[in-house]
Formats: C-alpha cells, structure tokens, sequence
C-alpha cells in the first residue's frame, strides 16, 4: 500500500501490468532521478569491472586494425574486436557501428560484407556485455593509406579530447564540460554539432550524468565517464574518438587504452 519508486525506462509494459496487478493497492511512481544519483559514484568493484571492459574492448580495436588487411569488410572487422572480447570475458555484443567511407554518415550503421575501399574513413562505436555491465568506445581508421588531410583531422579531433578530458575535476559541472569540448572544437577549426560529448556508463549505456549543455550535476570522485568527440571533414566522413575515465581527486585516469591512439591507425597498410 505503500509508494515505490520504480525506472521507467527500463521496464517493458508487460512488467509494469504485472507489477499492478500483483500490488493493486500501491503507489508507482517513476523515480528515475532516484535510480540515476544512486549509480553516479561507482563501487571500487564497478570501477575495476568497468575498467577491464573498457580495456579489452580496446584490445579488440587494436588487433583488429592492426591484424586487418586490403579487402577486409565492415563486419570482417567487426567480428574481430568482437572475438577479443569474448575471449576477454564479454558475455556478448548489444551494439556494434562499424562504417566506412560514405556510410561513416549513417550514425548507427550496421557493418556490411563489402569489401572497404583503400582510402577510406573506418567508424567504430560500440562494446560489449560483461555480467550486467556495458563497455562503449569509439576509434577511427583508415583503410590502406592515409592521406595528409585524414591525418590532420584525427590529431585536432584528438588534441580536442585531451583537452576535454583535462577539464573533468571535481566540482566541475557535466555542463562545463561540455561548454569546454565545444570551445576546443572552435580552437582547433572543427565544425562542432554536438548535443552531447559524453556519458556516465554502468548497467545502463547511457547513465546519469550526461555530458551535455543542460546538465549541472557537479562531478564527484568515484565517477566513469565516456568522453567522446565526434566531427566530419570536408569530404562527410566521420570521425570519432571515445574513452572511459574515472573521476578522481585530481587528474581523471583514463581506463581505456590498450594502446596509443595519438595517430590515425592505418588498417591494412599499404607502405
């Protein structure tokens, strides 16, 4: 007879009926702010589990561009970052985008069987499941040989994350950090459409808080944080860079890296 709070959005409306039926004299009550403050500071458990996901996703990114080659497909990739994180521990992957060239343009893509043409722009965004955890992160390649212009892009892409990674402190609002990676698009000539740069990441892909202009949730030690930056070039492609991070007292620790991403990885290079 009492009021329950539950999270709507995770309950399908076969739950809910059921949950009215069998409590026809309480109270439900969508208590998604409730649910969201009580997963932002993450266990010291949840954080090693979060980070290992993240990092043997990172893995597979690595072999599987470093082990790709010329006439590899979107999904030849795909099943292999997928392997690495089985082998890893995943337990499967909800969601995978991997795209190139002009299907970098699509923001959710499924990876085909054609063959990628040399010289083309390789999206990824994705991860996988680890016993009620997601992993998400997101790189991007080139295929063949990159030209001067594809390597430019990736470096200010990058410097742009760095320096919204360097502005994740304590205290620090979600919204000023936001206001930050946009000014970093602006510094280093990018053309910025982002209606967020980020996300706390845990049972839900999305977690709260989220990285965008309306958010002023003060950041806490203890928080995971997917940073990503994402912009096209002059030709439409995509380009995307993605990392987990931990909020700590003082510099965040990036949880992510398998391997230096500083450059534009080359799949299949031609020499």
């Amino acid at each position: 007879r009492g009021r329950l709070g539950y999270e709507r959005a995770s309950w399908t409306l076969d739950t809910y009926e059921a949950f009215t039926r069998r409590l026809p004299d309480a109270a439900l009550v969508p208590a998604a702010d409730v649910f969201d403050h009580a997963r932002m500071v993450k266990s010291a458990w949840e954080v090693s589990h979060l980070g290992h996901a993240a990092w043997a996703t990172d893995l597979g990114l690595h072999r599987a561009f470093t082990e790709g080659q010329l006439g590899w497909s979107e999904k030849d990739i795909g099943d292999a970052i997928q392997a690495t994180m089985l082998a890893e521990g995943a337990d499967y992957s909800p969601f995978l985008v991997l795209a190139a060239g002009e299907n970098t343009r699509r923001v959710h893509h499924f990876p085909t069987r054609a063959p990628i043409p040399a010289g083309a722009v390789v999206h990824f965004d994705g991860g996988g499941f680890w016993q009620g955890y997601y992993s998400d992160l997101a790189r991007s390649a080139v295929v063949g040989r990159a030209t001067d212009r594809q390597r430019d892009v990736y470096r200010r892409l990058a410097a742009v994350q760095a320096e919204t990674i360097a502005a994740v402190r304590p205290g620090v609002r979600a919204c000023d950090v936001y206001e930050r990676c946009r000014e970093s698009f602006a510094l280093h000539d990018l053309p910025f459409g982002m209606t967020l740069v980020g996300h706390s990441l845990g049972v839900v892909l999305h977690e709260h808080p989220v990285l965008n202009a309306a958010t002023a949730e003060p950041l806490q030690p203890g928080m995971v944080l997917c940073v990503e930056p994402a912009t096209q070039d002059d030709a439409g492609d995509r380009y995307h860079i993605e990392d987990l991070l931990l909020v700590t007292e003082g510099k965040p620790e990036i949880l992510s890296r398998a391997t230096d991403w500083s450059e534009l990885p080359v799949i299949g290079a031609a020499g």
